[in-house]
């Protein structure tokens, strides 16, 4: 419904197969997430008219299907939907990566 933007729920999945899960993530795939964050972020600016500031952004682990893609999200949908503890917040991840490039690998996530 493009009349509501508040209910909006996007999804951007990566087209390279051997990326299945947050775990999957390490520093080479850095450049492939930043650009999925400025670019979704801005596809939904031009198509939507809505700010980076209105959505969030985040990854599931456990995914619900195993090829990773990101959830944006309006934040008012996020709010009344209630964001999971699932949802890892992209630029956390991105963040996280920069400190420890395996991160992901090495880090014990507990499973819900």
């Amino acid at each position: 419904d493009q009349s509501n933007v508040s209910n909006l729920y996007c999804l951007a999945i990566v087209n390279r197969r051997d990326l299945l899960c947050l775990r999957s993530l390490n520093d080479e795939n850095l450049d492939l997430l930043q650009n999925i964050h400025n670019q979704g972020c801005s596809v939904l600016l031009d198509k939507y008219g809505v700010t980076a500031d209105k959505l969030i952004v985040h990854i599931h682990y456990l995914p619900t299907f195993w090829h990773l893609h990101v959830h944006f999200l309006h934040v008012d949908l996020a709010l009344s939907a209630g964001v999971t503890s699932k949802a890892h917040n992209l630029r956390d991840c991105i963040e996280n990566i920069r400190l420890l490039p395996n991160y992901y690998q090495v880090k014990p996530m507990e499973i819900r």
